[in-house]
């Protein structure tokens, strides 16, 4: 979800990595008890996008190249590059026949989606065999694929959990940097993530000016907002413009008076954005209730791109402002 990354390193980056130690400690510790010629334990990594899993898998492969009991070679694959079982294999080119492969696959999610249940209990076979590559991945959420009683991975992987970032770890990882009010201020738009902490500190550190905190954090965030509201159907986006025009939100005898639509033509649009997670209904009466926006950095980028057209508008002639061609304004 997010892509800011600090743009320079001090003692706090060191912090941010043991935020996840625990789980580094039992893998290599695990990867330590392993030999040459055993059938290993392979892992997965569950955590939410930005948590650090990404970090962590790279952590690892660091790691590996000191681990004496075994000669390793690790092989970093990216899980959305993996439409079949041979995709992994042709990446895993060019080691040698006494080294072993820890396949760290980071995006396994991608994997279990895509292929077949058989090709999976192929790949399940190939681990279990005395001397295989060591799977060591990582996926947003526990799926079926290794959770469901009869699928392939069904306890042929073990499971660990990324926690979200507590508050006291987060001051702990600010502590002497920033201001934690001014940091706390950013931190309640985003998800308590390891990529959220580094965003943060990324834009303090290049602002003395709190004033543009939120608005270096929606210019961050544009372009996936962008794609989010791109992909929505034009009756969406006139419900979200609507919606982003109230801070407390509408009611849907509102909605259907600033529209101009019937509540038959707006509850299926409100009803799949519910569902989608893209609007919020606060009830007030069994029939009734208010509807906003769910992520308010997404109602501050589109009232931000409102006032952005608003003000281009107003500022030149139709003609100018593209709005009608010649013919257009002939007729009228």
């Amino acid at each position: 979800m997010f892509h800011a990354f600090l743009t320079y390193k001090n003692d706090t980056e060191k912090t941010i990595e043991s935020v996840n130690k625990e789980l580094f400690d039992i893998i290599v510790s695990g990867l330590k008890g392993e030999r040459q010629g055993s059938i290993a334990q392979s892992y997965v990594i569950v955590g939410s996008q930005g948590s650090g899993k990404t970090s962590l898998l790279n952590r690892i492969a660091s790691a590996v190249h000191k681990i004496k009991s075994c000669d390793y070679i690790p092989v970093l694959i990216d899980g959305k590059t993996l439409f079949s079982n041979d995709d992994i294999w042709r990446q895993c080119k060019g080691r040698t026949s006494n080294q072993r492969t820890i396949l760290l696959v980071d995006n396994m999610n991608y994997y279990f989606n895509r292929v077949s249940q058989d090709l999976q209990y192929e790949l399940r076979g190939i681990l279990n065999t005395p001397g295989a590559p060591i799977l060591i991945a990582s996926s947003t959420e526990v799926l079926p694929a290794f959770s469901k009683y009869d699928s392939a991975f069904y306890d042929g992987l073990r499971v660990l959990y990324i926690k979200p970032v507590s508050n006291s770890t987060i001051k702990e990882l600010i502590k002497g940097f920033v201001d934690y009010e001014r940091y706390n201020h950013i931190m309640q738009y985003l998800p308590k993530t390891i990529r959220s902490v580094k965003m943060v500190k990324n834009i303090i550190g290049n602002s003395n000016d709190e004033r543009s905190d939120i608005v270096a954090l929606v210019d961050l965030m544009s372009d996936f907002y962008q794609n989010i509201y791109d992909s929505c159907l034009p009756k969406v986006q006139k419900i979200l413009m609507a919606l982003s025009e109230h801070e407390n939100g509408l009611a849907l005898l509102g909605l259907r008076e600033k529209l101009l639509l019937t509540g038959a033509e707006l509850s299926p649009y409100l009803n799949k954005m519910i569902a989608q997670g893209i609007i919020v209904k606060k009830s007030t009466t069994k029939k009734d209730g208010i509807y906003s926006i769910a992520d308010p950095l997404f109602m501050q980028w589109i009232q931000s791109t409102s006032r952005s057209a608003a003000e281009y508008f107003s500022s030149c002639t139709l003609e100018e402002s593209g709005l009608y061609a010649a013919e257009d304004v002939d007729l009228m």
